[in-house]
C-alpha cells in the first residue's frame, strides 16, 4: 500500500500535467463574443441571444474605487500604472427576439458617479433576461468595494484595502 507522502507526490505530477483553463477575466472581447453568441437562447430554442460590449472610462477618483450593480454578472479588477480607470462591460441579453435583446443592451448603462461604477439597465421578466460582467482596469494603489448579487469578484495587481 502507498504511503501519503507517496499518494501526494502522484497527485502533484498529476497536477502539473492538466493544462490551466483561462479564466474568463483573461478571455479575450472577441472569444467572448464568439462564445456568448454561440451559448444559445434557451433549450427549447424559444429565445435569442444578443451579445455586446461597452466602454468607458474617466480618470480615477480619490478614495474608494467602487462598482455596483450587477445582479447577474462579475467584476474583475486588475491593477495598472496609470491614473486612470478603462472600463468594459459585456452585456449578454436573451429575448423573444434578437430585435428585442438589442434594444434591451441598449439600455444597460454603465455610469461613473465620483468614485463608484454602476451598472444598471430594465428589470428582468420572464420575456427577457441580461446579464452584465464589468472589467476595469484601475489604478495600482487603489481602494476597491465590489458588490455582485450572483456574480465572482476578482481582484489582480492592485495594492489597497
Amino acid at each position: 500500500m502507498p504511503s501519503k507522502t507517496q499518494i501526494l507526490r502522484a497527485l502533484v505530477v498529476i497536477a502539473t500535467m492538466i493544462p490551466p483553463v483561462r479564466a474568463m477575466a483573461q478571455k479575450s472581447d472577441a472569444e467572448w463574443l464568439d462564445d456568448c453568441r454561440d451559448g444559445g437562447g434557451d433549450s427549447r430554442g424559444r429565445r435569442e441571444v444578443y451579445c455586446e460590449i461597452h466602454q468607458t472610462g474617466a480618470r480615477a477618483p480619490g478614495g474608494t474605487i467602487t462598482v455596483e450593480g450587477l445582479r447577474n454578472g462579475g467584476v474583475s479588477l486588475t491593477g495598472w500604472d496609470r491614473d486612470s480607470m478603462a472600463i468594459r462591460t459585456r452585456i449578454r441579453v436573451t429575448a423573444r427576439s434578437q430585435v428585442d435583446a438589442k434594444d434591451v443592451a441598449s439600455q444597460v448603462r454603465t455610469t461613473i458617479r465620483g468614485s463608484s461604477v454602476v451598472v444598471d439597465g430594465p428589470r428582468n421578466d420572464d420575456d427577457v433576461q441580461w446579464s452584465a460582467s464589468v472589467y476595469a482596469m484601475v489604478p495600482r494603489r487603489s481602494d476597491l468595494r465590489a458588490q455582485t448579487s450572483n456574480g465572482p469578484v476578482l481582484v489582480e495587481n492592485v495594492v489597497g484595502n
